[in-house]
């Protein structure tokens, strides 16, 4: 097998991931993690169910639990590395100060431009407000907490496993870099909740997950990536999000439901998200 020669802050991410990187322990360490993380959603649902906590009346408690449920998928990436890979689940983040400095550079960058398309989005909407404001900070710290958790774990799953030990093994972008984004996007379809939407939101989630993996591949760490998905998340979860879509803790929904979004808040949104992933690219770039 030829080995790639990557930049240098990507080719010392996914060093560790060089000592073990047969095929086979890629396919059964995601086979591993998404056993463990399947077993903890069936343990807590089934043990919340039965003590009545998921009731009708409690639809907040439903997306709590369902956003803690992620913790499985790390504790999944966790034994993956340590048992097939050999190597500390410290690896699949990077340098711990890189990671904290990217993830706040990521946060402030997304927030501030998030504010003005929402100051944008104003202009012909109008919130309908469902939580008080004491409400929303008294739940904030809880919401904070529960997208850390949820978006953590995916980034460590598909911008952070999969990405190293496909990046050690194969030569070829198309497998180690667009592979993985392409199936983090297919687990958003939901024409339920999206309808006729469902497609291209699977095709724009695939677009942003490529820009989180170029962040990942210039900066050599997880910690612009999650530091984006986590702020783009928290907005949606914690302040304005559509009607029916995971909008319980939040402080406001929009007029319309998440299938009848209006196409023109699409491209806002695209290019809000293109602003972020270049100013981020070019302040964090070694």
């Amino acid at each position: 097998m030829l080995q790639t020669v990557f930049a240098e802050p990507f080719e010392q991410f996914i060093a560790p991931a060089r000592r073990k990187p047969a095929v086979w322990r890629i396919v059964a360490g995601f086979v591993l993690i998404t056993a463990v993380y399947v077993g903890v959603v069936v343990a807590v649902f089934e043990t919340m169910s039965y003590l009545c906590l998921l009731a009708a009346d409690h639809p907040a408690g439903a997306l709590g639990f369902l956003l803690g449920t992620f913790v499985g998928a790390t504790l999944g990436v966790w034994a993956a590395v340590k048992w097939l890979h050999g190597r500390s689940f410290g690896t699949i983040i990077g340098p711990l100060r890189p990671v904290v400095r990217h993830f706040g550079a990521a946060v402030v960058v997304v927030f501030a431009v998030q504010a003005v398309l929402l100051v944008i989005w104003s202009v012909p909407f109008d919130a309908i407000v469902q939580r008080s404001v004491s409400s929303v900070l008294i739940l904030l710290p809880l919401v904070t907490i529960l997208t850390l958790i949820q978006t953590s774990a995916e980034e460590f799953v598909f911008r952070g496993y999969l990405m190293q030990q496909l990046a050690a093994r194969f030569q070829s972008p198309w497998v180690w870099m667009v592979l993985p984004q392409a199936g983090f996007a297919l687990l958003h379809y939901d024409m339920g909740t999206m309808g006729a939407l469902s497609w291209p939101v699977v095709f724009i989630i695939f677009v942003y997950a490529l820009m989180w993996a170029d962040l990942v591949r210039v900066t050599g760490n997880l910690g612009a990536a999650c530091g984006w998905h986590f702020a783009n998340n928290l907005i949606l979860f914690a302040f304005v999000s559509p009607q029916d879509a995971m909008s319980d803790f939040a402080w406001a929904v929009a007029p319309y439901a998440a299938a009848d979004t209006p196409v023109f808040l699409f491209v806002l949104d695209f290019l809000a998200s293109v602003a972020c992933w270049r100013i981020l690219r070019h302040r964090l770039r070694p």
